[in-house]
């Protein structure tokens, strides 16, 4: 038997949806989808392609502070922040670089270590 998921009223198994309330109907034996719902992970471990990219963005940043710094009101409120972005930018670069190096560093001994266990 089914039951309609709105008025609870019960229906041969062949039958798909309510004749009341044109609900559809589910077999009262099957388990309930959880009322949560599903939350992804996004994997923030370092990769190479962020630290370059940071690396990237930061050189354009230092290199428009270095030329707004030369062009520009001899105060430079902005050169100075540009550059002090590039090179905040630039250091985030090589720290992510040098953790994902690190990170496959780590993969490599871990599958070697893998490897001579089964042998």
């Amino acid at each position: 038997m089914k039951k309609c998921t709105y008025c609870g009223k019960e229906y041969p198994d062949e039958a798909t949806v309510c004749e009341l309330d044109e609900e559809p109907l589910i077999d009262p034996s099957t388990p309930k989808p959880s009322p949560f719902r599903k939350i992804f992970v996004i994997d923030s471990t370092p990769t190479k392609a962020a630290g370059i990219f940071l690396i990237i963005m930061g050189a354009f940043c230092l290199g428009a502070g270095i030329f707004l710094l030369a062009f520009t009101h001899p105060k430079g409120g902005s050169a100075i922040r540009g550059i002090s972005i590039g090179i905040v930018s630039l250091s985030l670069g090589m720290g992510q670089l040098q953790a994902a190096k690190k990170r496959k560093e780590q993969k490599s001994r871990d599958a070697k270590q893998k490897d001579d266990h089964a042998a």
